[in-house]
Parts: C-alpha cells; structure tokens; sequence
C-alpha cells in the first residue's frame, strides 16, 4: 500500500469536526490565559481547564471505546462554564437586586434616586451603581425595601430561580438539561447579582403562546431595548396583545404618577444622559461587552438596526428567536445575563455549533463573545449550522426539532378542534372544543 492510499483512507476516516474542536481549544486558551480562579490569587484557569478536560476525556474513551468532536467541545464546554461559575462566588452577590432595593430605599427617604452627576470611579459597594428603570417601578422596589433584606434576597433568588426553569422548559428543554443550562453563564450571573433580566425571560418564553405575548410590550419598562421583541407582535398581527400590553404600562405608569410625581420622571431622563456620560469613563464597567465599548456609536447602531431587519423578515417562532438575539446586539451595556433571550437561537443550532457557541459564551465574558453572535446570525442562512435531525449527539431538545415544541403541540390542538367543529352536521360537544379553538 502506497503513501497517497494510506493518506486517502485516513483522510476519508477523517472528521472535519476536529479541526472545529482544535479551535475551540485555542479560543479558550487564549481567551482565559491571564484568568485565575476562583480569586486572582488562585491557580490559573488555563492549565486546569486543561487538565480537567484531558481527564475526563481519558475517562470519556475508556468507557464508551472513543471520543466524537461534539462530545469532546461539550466536554470543553462544560468544564469552561463550571470554572467561570467558580470566579462568580467570590464576587458581590445579588448586587443588582440590592440596587433596586436601595433605590426603593431612597425613594421611601425622599432621597435622590437617580444619578445627578457622571460617575467617575467604580463604586467599592457594587450596589452603588446608579439605579436605571423607571419611577413607575420604585413603588414595587419600596414595598420589598423594608423588609429583612435576606429574607428578600432568599425570595427573590427563589423566584428566579423557577422563573428560568419555567422559561427553559418552555423553550423544550428537558428536566435535566434544564438544570444543566442555569449552570451557562448568562443564567448563573443573572442569578448571582440578582438582574431583574432572569425573571424577565419569562415574558419571551411565553410570547408564543396564544393570548401570552402582551408580556413583550411589559418587558421594555425595564430594559428598553427590549422594545425590540413587541416588532414581532406586529410582524405577527397579533396587535391585541400588544395594545394589552402596552395599556398595562400606561395604567400602571397614571396609577404611581401621584406618588412619585413628575419630577422623578424628570431625573429619570437626566440620569440615562449622565449614565451615557459616565460610559466612556468606565467602559467595562458601564458598557460590559456591549458592541459601543469596541466600536463607534454609529456603527453599533447601523448594525442593530440592519440585524433587526433581517430578522424581521422571519415568521412565527423563528421571527421571534431572530428578535431576541437582536434585543442582544442592540443593547448599549451588555453583560452575560443578556444573553438569557438568546437560548432558543442557541437551541436552533446543529449540535456541534451548538456547543461551539456555549464554549464561547462559557469563558471570559468580552469581545470574543461575539464570535458567537456571528454565529448565530450566519445560521439564518446556513443550513449547515442548523438542526435539521433529532438524532444529533448531545443536543439539549433530543428528540425535540425545534424551540418552543408546546407550541406546535398547541396549534395541533387548535386545529384538531377547528376541524371537529366544522365538520358537516357536528357542533362542537363542549365548551372546551370552543376554548381550544379560540386559544389559536
């Protein structure tokens, strides 16, 4: 046998999926080379990283005779995720949710609630940082504000927490991989510092459903580039809900105006203008990895926008996962927790691509964190990264094709009762028939 026959067979044995995982090693390599945990004072993450991994693969081979590129990435993967999560602990925990408990605070003291001049240093008590939603919240924040702030910390983290297991079995997660995925960064983080985002995902897994997408139009009081995701109402025709949804703001907006007053609104709007002022001085910090801390205003801005048309030229549930990975480039301070509304876009990936993207997103929160965001959008119109087969290795919806599965299994319902009920010479037999017909 000849040199080219050999080289021909091996290469015919060859999986490209390997070349895949050799830059999945480098992008962590490089990406966590000067990370520690879980202090700076501890051991470096690289090299045990890679000796964890290492081990669980000799593991992996001696039990299952061999080793597949999906599941040597998700090996990598994980083992990323869980010494990322380690860093997390030694940080100020639930600090955001201590912010809008400070906020509620100084509102009850007729204090200032929102910024009245730039920040220049990062606070040492990380709940310092200036509180951003509008006054319309601070009455929920001031009826939490009194009470033990343990005992608020313990229900909130507890509240959270079912909210996202809630939104992830929603997106068709299993009960397993449910409890695995709050394990990935932008849930452990939102967890961690107690970011309202956790429990605002709940109001995107929902939007699908029949009669639950008024939530979409609730969800830019908080962040408002959320507004993003009420296009898709639109897109959809389903404007009832939207004008459901926005009629709850306004209501709730008229009902807090005599307590908080015209005033707040007014240092309101003064304080998103000194924030904006305060991020080029603390751009880590106050950007996060959002794209205007790496690129100019313009060009951010020109991206989001031509990313929401393409995603707009979407339908359906596939509309919607488009919208909500773009609420994730069109905000202007991006941290890990943002990511949360991006799972069903993560979900629409082929395996392999899949867990290269949880790679990405499990390491050192920064600019490489984009690559993913890249390859969530190339997917739009690469088959290729797309699943296709429920019989793909260590995918999270197993025999699940698609995001959001109750859904289809609802219109299934709906139809099957739309069909019963017009049949010639049969009345539907209940009222329930009449209720499913309605719910599509």
């Amino acid at each position: 046998m000849n040199a080219a026959s050999v080289l021909r067979r091996v290469t015919a044995r060859f999986d490209p999926g390997w070349l895949l995982a050799l830059l999945v090693t480098g992008y962590v390599i490089l990406a966590t080379d000067t990370w520690h945990v879980p202090t700076p004072d501890g051991p470096l993450l690289v090299p045990l990283w890679e000796a964890l991994v290492g081990f669980t693969c000799v593991l992996w081979l001696a039990v299952r005779r061999g080793i597949t590129p999906v599941a040597y990435i998700a090996i990598a993967a994980i083992w990323g995720i869980l010494l990322t999560d380690s860093t997390n602990f030694t940080s100020q925990a639930l600090r955001d949710l201590h912010i809008y408990l400070k906020a509620g605070q100084h509102f009850i003291d007729g204090q200032a609630v929102y910024l009245t001049e730039p920040l220049r240093a990062r606070p040492g008590d990380l709940s310092n940082y200036p509180f951003l939603y509008p006054p319309l919240t601070l009455p929920a924040f001031a009826l939490l504000s009194p009470f033990p702030w343990p005992l608020v910390d313990a229900a909130w983290l507890a509240a959270s927490t079912a909210i996202a297991v809630w939104s992830l079995r929603r997106f068709g997660l299993s009960w397993r991989w449910t409890l695995a995925a709050l394990l990935w960064p932008p849930f452990m983080q939102g967890l961690y510092v107690g970011n309202v985002m956790v429990p605002l995902v709940a109001l995107f897994a929902a939007a699908p459903f029949a009669r639950r997408a008024a939530g979409l139009a609730v969800a830019p009081v908080f962040k408002i580039y959320s507004a993003i995701t009420t296009l898709w109402l639109i897109r959809e025709g389903r404007l009832l809900e939207l004008a459901v949804g926005g009629a709850f703001v306004v209501f709730v907006a008229l009902a807090t105006l005599p307590m908080v007053g015209v005033g707040l609104w007014s240092d309101w709007l003064k304080g998103l203008g000194l924030y904006r002022e305060s991020q080029p001085v603390l751009p880590n910090s106050l950007y996060g990895i959002g794209l205007p801390h790496y690129a100019p205003e313009w060009l951010w801005l020109l991206v989001a926008t031509v990313v929401v048309v393409l995603a707009l030229m979407a339908r359906g549930r596939e509309g919607l996962t488009r919208l909500g990975l773009a609420t994730v480039i069109a905000s202007p301070s991006l941290y890990a927790h943002g990511f949360v509304v991006a799972t069903p876009a993560y979900l629409s990936l082929r395996s392999v691509w899949l867990w290269t993207a949880i790679a990405i997103t499990g390491v050192a929160p920064g600019l490489g964190w984009w690559l993913a965001i890249a390859l969530l959008i190339a997917s739009w119109y690469v088959p290729a990264l797309r699943r296709s087969s429920t019989r793909e290795e260590l995918h999270p919806l197993a025999d699940v094709l698609e995001p959001w599965p109750e859904v289809v299994e609802e219109a299934a319902r709906a139809k099957a009762a739309r069909r019963v009920g017009t049949q010639p010479g049969l009345e539907p037999t209940s009222g329930a028939g009449q209720e499913s017909e309605a719910a599509g």
